[in-house]
Order: structure tokens, then C-alpha cells, then sequence
């Protein structure tokens, strides 16, 4: 018997075997595919690697090195991105292994608590523990709509993970609304393709502000932004587009799945082990705890972050309270960053949110100006409790660096601190963090 056993080997999985493993917990971890999960293998960390190569061309472009980053050059970025993503498999798997954590290859199965220990047939093995930590993550929803058999079985419409296989399209449809859709957008479009972003609220992302939307709408270039939008039927070489006032039909020669994504959880015998869902996901408190005593959730299995770096955040706080420790899951700070050609970052409330939460709002915007002659290049937009000066909600954008000044405006959010306090925080270190100052100055 273990202290615990992780079902999901992704950035949760991952994170939490290693965490528990550290604090002297005897692990299993059973993963039935890659090591590392979509974060690794279709999702942050394999178009966070392509963008990296992009912004070297980029920078490569503007130096007069003539370098492209079409034809040869996306096979050549895919391969390395590849490489980078094998490499980190195998340096998590030395790391669990050398840590003690036993990893089993295998699909899970839960068969229940049978004195006061939890089983899960994994292949030919049963495992039993004191805890369950469930982290199986997510898959993207394929739509129900005309002609999309048949685009499924043309190669015509890809998920995310089977772009990163495919020959670049002359244009692409991107059914979008979240961060990881913007990552998409920006790889193929730097790539030469011309990108339709679909969105179905009415900005770029729906974790951003309006007015970064707005910003970023008119700064990537080779993406056509359309919002309150949606796939109605897929036709060869076409696809018909729902929107706000009618709709209209793109010709285009691929389109991607992205945003809408369910819990992959079907199979697992959770209803079985009386363990609480809602569509699917598992129902978790704050705390990351389920229904049962002593399992856990975290990462997309139950879609409150569906992010890498919130499943990883939820994670850590699973384990801690696995340890008495009595953490909570900041999700009213969990930040979401974008980083691209263009970089755009979120943390807290948008301003709409924090109205509709009933809050007396104060915004304040500080220009990021690091172009030629001085020109606003982006911006900080800040949200607070025009009552208590509070920080709800940060939101970035623009082409300068620095855009990890959004981890310390989370911590200030998450820790309930005024914009007097937020100044002490913010260190003034790059374009960003000064245009952070300026606005926190206003309030």
C-alpha cells in the first residue's frame, strides 16, 4: 500500500508525484499515455517552444539575417520543438524515478474504498492507498456540426495536438476563445499562414480585458480577429461562421479545434466509487478536495483553471493540504500569460467581471512605450475597489519584454494588498513593471 496514488501523469499528475514524493509520501503514478500530458505534448509547452523559435527569427529578421520562418524552416522548428518536448519527458521521468515515485503505464480504473483504502486497477496491477489524487486532464470537444465527419476524416479539421504534425495551410479558421488559441494563431501566422481566430465571447480571449483585446486585435499581425463567433458547418475548403447580426462563409484549407475542451474522466468508474461529478468534471472545494475523504482533484479533470500553470498551482495545494498545511487555490488571481510576437497576460477580475460582482470600479492604464521614438508600444490596465483602493484585476499587453511582472501583480491580488502596498511589490525592472508603476500611481 502507498500513501498515494496520482492518477494522470500531465503538468498536475506530475507536479503533485513529485511534491508528495519530496515530503517522504510513498507514490504510484499511473499515466496510459505520455509522460507529461497535453501540457507537455499539444498544449503550453510545445507552442511556448515554437514561439521562442519564433521570436528568435524574428530578431534574427531584424538584424538582416534574411531568416524565414516558412517552408524548411516550420519542419526545422517542429523537430526541435519535439526534441525540447522528448527532453522534458525524460528529465520528469528521472526526476519521479529518482525521487522513489513508482510510474505505472497503464489506463486507471477506480474500483473504490474498501477499508479505508483506496483501490484502482492499473492493467494487471491493483493499487491501493491512503489517498487519491485524481489529475487525467482534459481532451478538446469535437463539434457536433454538419460536414465535420467527414473534415475529421480529410484531415480538414485538426485539434491542437495534430497541428503540431501538420504541413502549414495557406489559411487557416481557428475556433478559439481562450489563451492557448491565441498561441495557435501567433505560430502559424508567423509562419505565413493567414489565421481566422474565431472567438465566442466578445474579446480575443476570454480571460482578457476588453481593451487588451482591442490592443491585441490590431497588433498580431496575419490574424483577423472575429468575436461573438462561431462554427456552424464545415464544407470542404469552407466553413460557415455564425455571428452576432448573420453570418458569412471563409474559404480556408484547415481548420483547429481549440477552446472548449471536456474532462477525461469517462471510463474511470468514478460514479461507481461514489465520487462526485458535474458533466464530467470532478467537483472539488477550494481546497482541491472531492466529496470522498482523502481525494483530491486538480488540472482539467475538474475545468476550473484549464491552464498548465493553474493545474500545476492546484496541484501544489492538494498536496499541502494532503499535509495539514490548509492551503486554498487562489483562483481569483490564477494568472494566464500569453507570449508571442506580441505578449498579453491576465490575473483577477476583468473590468465587466468586477462591475458585475457588484464592486465600485477604478481602472487605471499605464503605457508601455519602449518603440522608436517613444511610441505606446502596449499597456498595463489595472482594476481595484474604488472603495478600498484594493486590487482585483491586472491585464497586460504590447511588444516589450518583461510581461512576468503579471506573477507579482497575481500575488498582490491573491494577498488583498492596495495599490500603495502593490508599489512596494512591483519591482520597476522592465517596459511592463514601469507601466505597472504609472498605473498603480493613478490609483
Amino acid at each position: 500500500m502507498t500513501d498515494l496514488t496520482v492518477i494522470g501523469g500531465g503538468a498536475a499528475g506530475c507536479r503533485a508525484a513529485a511534491l508528495a514524493a519530496k515530503e517522504g509520501f510513498s507514490v504510484a503514478l499511473i499515466e496510459g499515455g505520455a509522460l507529461g500530458g497535453c501540457a507537455f505534448h499539444e498544449g503550453f509547452w510545445p507552442y511556448r517552444r515554437l514561439l521562442d523559435d519564433v521570436s528568435f527569427i524574428d530578431r534574427a529578421r531584424s538584424g538582416g539575417l534574411g531568416v524565414t520562418a516558412g517552408g524548411e524552416r516550420y519542419a526545422e522548428m517542429l523537430e526541435r520543438m519535439r526534441a525540447f518536448t522528448e527532453s522534458m519527458t525524460g528529465r520528469t521521468r528521472e526526476n519521479l524515478t529518482s525521487l522513489g515515485v513508482d510510474i505505472i503505464c497503464s489506463a486507471a480504473r477506480v474500483n473504490g474504498l474498501n477499508n479505508n483504502r483506496y483501490s484502482v486497477s492499473a492493467g494487471e496491477r491493483v493499487c491501493e492507498s491512503r489517498r487519491l489524487l485524481l489529475c487525467m486532464g482534459s481532451l478538446p470537444v469535437i463539434p457536433d456540426l454538419p460536414g465535420v465527419e467527414k473534415a475529421r476524416r480529410d484531415g480538414f479539421m485538426l485539434t491542437p495536438g495534430e497541428l503540431l504534425s501538420a504541413r502549414p495551410p495557406g489559411k487557416a479558421v481557428i475556433s478559439g476563445g481562450a489563451m492557448h488559441d491565441l498561441r495557435m494563431a501567433a505560430w502559424l501566422a508567423a509562419c505565413g499562414v493567414s489565421v481566422v481566430l474565431l472567438s465566442p465571447c466578445g474579446r480575443a480571449a476570454a480571460e482578457l480585458d476588453d481593451d487588451i483585446s482591442v490592443w491585441l486585435s490590431r497588433n498580431m499581425d496575419g490574424v483577423q480577429f472575429v468575436t461573438d463567433a462561431a462554427l456552424a458547418s464545415i464544407d470542404a475548403g469552407r466553413v460557415t461562421v455564425s455571428e452576432r447580426g448573420g453570418g458569412r462563409v471563409i474559404e480556408c484549407d484547415m481548420t483547429v479545434i481549440g477552446g472548449r475542451r471536456f474532462p477525461a474522466t469517462r471510463g474511470l468508474g468514478l460514479s461507481e466509487a461514489a465520487i462526485a461529478t458535474d458533466n464530467g468534471a470532478v467537483i472539488t472545494d477550494m481546497t482541491g478536495r472531492a466529496n470522498l475523504p482523502d481525494v483530491y482533484a486538480a488540472g482539467d479533470v475538474n475545468m476550473r483553471t484549464q491552464t498548465a500553470l493553474g493545474a500545476m498551482r492546484e496541484a501544489e495545494v492538494c498536496v499541502a493540504n494532503m499535509l495539514g498545511r490548509h492551503e486554498s487555490v487562489p483562483y481569483h488571481a490564477m494568472p494566464s500569460v500569453f507570449s508571442g510576437p506580441v505578449h498579453a497576460a491576465a490575473a483577477g477580475q476583468t473590468e465587466a467581471a468586477a462591475k458585475s460582482m457588484g464592486y465600485r470600479v477604478l481602472t487605471s492604464i499605464g503605457s508601455v512605450c519602449a518603440g522608436k521614438g517613444g511610441r505606446d508600444e502596449g499597456m498595463v490596465k489595472l482594476i481595484a475597489d474604488e472603495n478600498t483602493g484594493r486590487l482585483l484585476g491586472a491585464h497586460l499587453c504590447g511588444r516589450a519584454d518583461g510581461a512576468d511582472v503579471i506573477w507579482e501583480l497575481a500575488a498582490v491580488i491573491e494577498a488583498g494588498c492596495d495599490a500603495f502596498e502593490a508599489r512596494r511589490a512591483v519591482t520597476p525592472r522592465s517596459a511592463f513593471a514601469e507601466a505597472a508603476q504609472r498605473a498603480l500611481q493613478k490609483i
